[in-house]
């Protein structure tokens, strides 16, 4: 084999990859991606547990299913305690609307406040909508516990 002036190797001597070898690695990747036949969230994350019936009812939002039971029983019954202070109805009379594991962009959780700084990398988390005496309170959570409350008529962001 022989070597250029400057180190290299020409491209008729250097040995390449056979495209075969290369498909089959591909289709062996798509063949075990596919194999769990689409398990839950919940089975790969035994973390994620379906949502205890602690009293609040269920409701489908704006004429979807209401997308329930992801949220860890703890941290629901956490929400689900802020939310009965803060509106002054019992927890047995809450409704759920929504409750799902999401991804946040960011450590703002998807509701970014004015002044505030935020991580800048993927969060896992949760998303929880609660209906009380026709008001709808907006909550979003982190994997880690850390929840807040989206107030839609806190400071917007950047304006």
């Amino acid at each position: 084999m022989s070597v250029t002036r400057h180190g290299t190797i020409p491209m008729e001597a250097r040995v390449r990859q056979p495209m075969p070898i290369l498909a089959l690695g591909l289709a062996i990747c798509v063949a075990g991606c596919a194999a769990d036949g689409g398990a839950e969230a919940s089975d790969a994350n035994p973390s994620i547990r379906p949502a205890p019936s602690i009293g609040a009812d269920v409701r489908p939002s704006q004429g979807g299913e209401a997308v329930t039971g992801e949220i860890p029983e703890d941290l629901l019954g956490s929400m689900l305690a802020d939310a009965a202070d803060r509106t002054g109805v019992a927890p047995s009379e809450l409704v759920i609307v929504r409750g799902e594991a999401v991804v946040w962009s960011d450590g703002a959780l998807g509701c970014p406040v004015r002044g505030e700084v935020y991580t800048q990398a993927l969060e896992p988390g949760y998303h929880l909508v609660v209906a009380a005496d026709g008001v709808e309170l907006d909550y979003r959570a982190t994997e880690r516990g850390f929840f807040k409350l989206c107030e839609p008529d806190g400071p917007p962001f950047g304006g």
